[in-house]
């Protein structure tokens, strides 16, 4: 059946409005759209209907009928070249039931929808009853339609063009400000917003501070992710936020060198526009001598998982002040030393993380140990080892659960007194 039998048969079978009749040739001639396409094919089916006329008078009483039906009002004329008077009431698509017709309507309410909201890209998606998407694939089926495309694609396409043009708004199906999602036949907008997210470094010089949320030592309350996540989350109105560290140090160990890099997501902002340099030399003045911002920018999505694997990987350098059971000679301290050079450390899931962290035995280098003796039992060391090794159990060892620890290789009991993260290798 050639493709001018095809639309006729279709269109005196079912009523199908401009665009879900073209849409079913979406992949010819792309230099139209589907709206225009399915005009110009009743156009054509209309002078059809008049050539047929003589020589087939039913056929083109019926083939003008079911145009007019599907709305297109040019076939009344040829309705009256056959002299009939007929009642025509028009019927609603058979796909869409009239939903393409309010694109232009749907559009103008998605726009609306923006108000409020700072962005500068969007994406449009859709929702259609599965019906609607059966009784497409019905009539693809039916007339073994292989050019068309999905009622989906046709929506989101249209839609987003319109409030481009209607907003300025640029189009960006990858990575958006914000993605509407509406719904056919209704017209309703979901509004999405997506995260924002923020970069840079801290230096933490003095213990006592979480990283994450949790009360100060002293009971005043605070931590890293709030002192810099709270006017971020201010100044975007969003709803909440997640921080994301290359590693973590405990609450009690300072973080000093180059700084540990992290990640803040501020969920459902409003706001896209952020004074950054303004908020970094705001918590630098409040937060003088205790925490220290480096580098605030923005980020995007894939410095999340950037700094995951980059706490578990990134070399990084520890000094720790140590306290022995018993004294060590200086001899004794020098063999240790050699021990503690280049070696895997086994570490079974620490006992005092257990509740966080599932229990399983990771394996860890530590490149390189500097020992200096303070006093006969007090050591100061510098380790610099694999991101994700537990500075504190490869000291005491965990009763076995970190092998070989600095105790064991001691032949002491061993207690980290005082620790410090000196630097962490370069990550975003």
């Amino acid at each position: 059946m050639g493709i001018l039998e095809t639309c006729k048969s279709m269109i005196v079978e079912y009523a199908l409005c401009d665009s879900c009749f073209g849409r079913q040739f979406a992949s010819l001639d792309r230099g139209f759209g589907n709206k225009e396409k399915g005009r110009a094919l009743k156009m054509l089916l209309n002078i059809h209907a008049q050539t047929m006329i003589q020589s087939d008078r039913k056929g083109a009483l019926k083939l003008a009928k079911a145009l007019a039906e599907s709305g297109y009002e040019p076939s009344l004329v040829t309705l009256k070249k056959l002299r009939k008077k007929l009642e025509i009431v028009s019927k609603p698509c058979y796909i869409c039931s009239g939903s393409m017709s309010r694109l232009s309507e749907f559009a103008a309410t998605a726009a609306s929808s923006l108000s409020g909201i700072e962005c500068s890209t969007i994406a449009v998606g859709c929702r259609v009853p599965l019906e609607v998407e059966e009784k497409e694939d019905e009539l693809k089926s039916r007339f073994k339609l292989k050019h068309g495309e999905n009622i989906r694609y046709e929506v989101t396409r249209e839609i987003g063009a319109q409030i481009e043009k209607l907003m300025g708004k640029k189009i960006n199906k990858i990575q958006p400000d914000v993605t509407l999602i509406v719904s056919i036949p209704g017209g309703e907008t979901e509004v999405n917003i997506n995260p924002i997210f923020f970069k840079g470094k801290y230096r933490k010089l003095i213990g006592g501070i979480p990283q994450t949320r949790a009360p100060w030592h002293d009971g005043s309350g605070g931590s890293i992710e709030e002192i810099i996540g709270k006017p971020l989350l201010e100044q975007t109105k969003g709803e909440s936020m997640k921080f994301h560290g290359a590693g973590r140090e405990d609450a009690d160990v300072r973080m000093t060198g180059r700084g540990r890099p992290f990640v803040i997501e501020i969920i459902r902002p409003k706001i896209r526009t952020v004074d950054l340099a303004g908020i970094q030399e705001k918590i630098n003045r409040e937060y003088d001598g205790r925490l220290q911002v480096l580098d605030l920018s923005k980020a995007d999505k894939k410095d999340v998982s950037k700094v995951k694997i980059f706490g578990e990987k990134a070399r990084k350098t520890y000094r720790a002040l140590i306290k022995l059971d018993r004294e060590m000679s200086e001899a004794d301290l020098l063999q240790l030393e050699s021990k503690l050079e280049n070696i895997t450390i086994y570490q079974r899931t620490p006992t005092r993380v257990l509740k966080r962290r599932g229990d399983k035995v990771r394996q860890k280098r530590l490149y390189k140990t500097d020992l200096k003796m303070v006093s006969p039992d007090t050591i100061e060391a510098t380790f610099q080892c694999e991101g994700g090794l537990y500075i504190k159990e490869l000291i005491n060892g965990d009763a076995g659960r970190t092998r070989p620890s600095f105790s064991e290789l001691a032949e002491r009991e061993a207690q980290c007194i005082e620790l410090e993260v000196t630097d962490i290798e370069e990550c975003i």
